[in-house]
């Protein structure tokens, strides 16, 4: 039996990754809860406000983007880095579109009233935040088939960004989509690079002084809030606002929470919820309760349906962070289902 006072404690399963970072955790917990929450809200309050819902839109999936190439290495060659994202990104997806496709099967919106009904009209069953997990695998081997076939030169790599990032964005301008979201591979390509870049030569990594991380998190905000114009809508590959806008925004705003989870460096629950954020993704659509309010309650504030959805897909997330970590390690990132030499 696991111990409630276990349930932080990151040691308690083994990990995929001997060496976390606790600010690194902490960003990405922030983000998730930002996705989470939008996916309660929807514009009706929270992000309400055009200006707060473009500012939120523009660094949401960057961040994603960024934190994921912080930590690209090829140290043990290509294979064993294509296995590792087999079993960190397509293991997982398949696992949670199964899980989706299943509630589909089994259960009809007009026929059952429950918090799942709202997912059954688009693809993958209505869970569609896994699709995050495709793009980021073909980014990643973009930068792999980039780097291994036509130099490894930093220059080069910054070159092929601007080219690929350049032709994503087109494409989406005219409203040309690619199949497995190829399109906002190449739009987001961009984002890797400079996360992988701002590791190498920056000093985030180290120790730094507390006001100057809050100095670089408020100043980066303040720009992205000037300069962010529109939504971006990094799945569909479609922005309101022009190609540097975008990636500006993308860049100031993530750069901003990065920072600022420096600066702060540990919430317990938020890092928990971070470093098992592939969890979350895949599974947060579940435990939205706000479609149970709607429909037991109609005459129920919207306001109140929905920040007691967000306060209770957040308080849910460790409890099914640790279940799922406790049956399903092979399929949600945890241990490797494909075995690496």
């Amino acid at each position: 039996m696991i111990r409630f006072k276990n349930l932080f404690n990151n040691d308690a399963v083994s990990s995929p990754s001997s060496s976390h970072l606790d600010f690194i955790d902490l960003a990405k917990g922030l983000c998730i809860i930002l996705v989470m929450s939008y996916h309660c809200d929807y514009g009706e309050f929270i992000y309400s406000n055009d200006k707060v819902n473009s500012f939120f839109f523009s660094f949401r999936m960057p961040l994603y983007f960024m934190l994921s190439g912080f930590f690209i290495s090829f140290r043990h060659g290509y294979k064993d880095f294509a296995l590792k994202k087999i079993n960190r990104l397509i293991v997982p997806f398949f696992f949670f579109f199964f899980i989706s496709s299943v509630i589909c099967f089994f259960l009809k919106p007009e026929d059952c009233c429950s918090v799942f009904n709202f997912m059954y009209t688009e693809w993958g069953g209505g869970n569609l935040p896994i699709w995050f997990l495709l793009s980021l695998f073909t980014t990643y081997a973009l930068y792999a088939l980039i780097t291994r076939y036509v130099s490894q030169n930093e220059l080069i790599l910054c070159v092929f960004a601007t080219i690929l990032g350049g032709i994503g964005f087109c494409l989406g301008m005219y409203k040309v989509n690619l199949p497995f979201f190829i399109d906002t591979s190449l739009t987001c390509f961009p984002f890797v690079v400079f996360g992988g870049l701002m590791r190498k030569h920056t000093n985030l990594l180290k120790k730094d002084v507390w006001y100057r991380c809050l100095l670089i998190s408020v100043v980066s905000f303040a720009l992205c809030w000037c300069f962010c114009n529109g939504e971006s809508h990094f799945k569909e590959n479609q922005f309101d606002c022009g190609l540097v806008v975008m990636y500006l925004c993308g860049i100031l705003g993530s750069v901003g929470i990065i920072y600022f989870a420096k600066l702060v460096n540990n919430l317990p629950a938020v890092n928990y919820i971070g470093r098992y954020s592939i969890i979350v993704l895949g599974i947060h659509k579940f435990l939205i309760i706000k479609p149970i309010f709607d429909r037991v309650h109609p005459s129920l504030d919207t306001r109140i349906s929905i920040v007691v959805s967000v306060i209770v897909v957040i308080v849910a997330s460790p409890f099914v962070i640790m279940f799922f970590r406790r049956l399903f390690p092979w399929f949600c990132a945890q241990k490797d289902l494909i075995g690496r030499s």
